[in-house]
């Protein structure tokens, strides 16, 4: 009430211009807090696109793996391995791939944590979780799990017959 007062008194005093304002201490802290929402939110959204953009990646090199390996994934069929045989082998190397993909992020995320740390002032310094680095292995495995779902279909797929005429 009386901090409504003084920002009246303020604003007439310098003909209705809003160029000084008070705030309390809780507004202070739910604009931070605001900001630091808005902040985590679009880091998030930057993550989300990386992973999509990630998936496609291995999903483009596996597709193209396949195309290469069509002979060897006919000589398999024709020699008894069954569809779901292929179909694990190939989302096994997929997940492989996307773990491995992960533990470079997570390496280069902690060697850049520990950089920001020497340099950043004491009271903002960043922070990295093993709950964090955990989250990060796991969402490296789903990715690596939807990135190698249509290609481990489509290699599971393959006629021996046609691979095996295929150049």
């Amino acid at each position: 009430l009386v901090l409504d007062q003084i920002n009246n008194v303020l604003t007439h005093t310098h003909r209705g211009i809003q160029d000084i304002r008070f705030e309390t201490r809780e507004d202070l802290l739910q604009r931070f807090e605001a900001t630091q929402r808005s902040y985590v939110f679009s880091l998030g959204g930057v993550a989300l696109i990386g992973l999509i953009v990630g998936g496609i990646g291995i999903m483009n090199v596996m597709l193209a793996s396949i195309n290469e390996r069509v002979r060897e994934i006919g000589v398999r069929r024709a020699l008894g391995a069954k569809r779901r045989d292929i179909l694990v082998q190939i989302l096994a190397e997929t997940i492989t791939l996307a773990l491995a993909g992960g533990l470079i992020g997570m390496i280069a995320s902690i060697g850049l944590i520990k950089l920001l740390q020497k340099v950043v002032v004491e009271a903002n310094r960043p922070e990295l979780s093993p709950a964090a680095l955990a989250i990060g292995i796991v969402f490296s495995g789903l990715v690596g799990i939807a990135a190698g779902f249509y290609p481990a279909i489509r290699a599971s797929r393959l006629s021996p017959v046609e691979a095996l005429r295929s150049d």
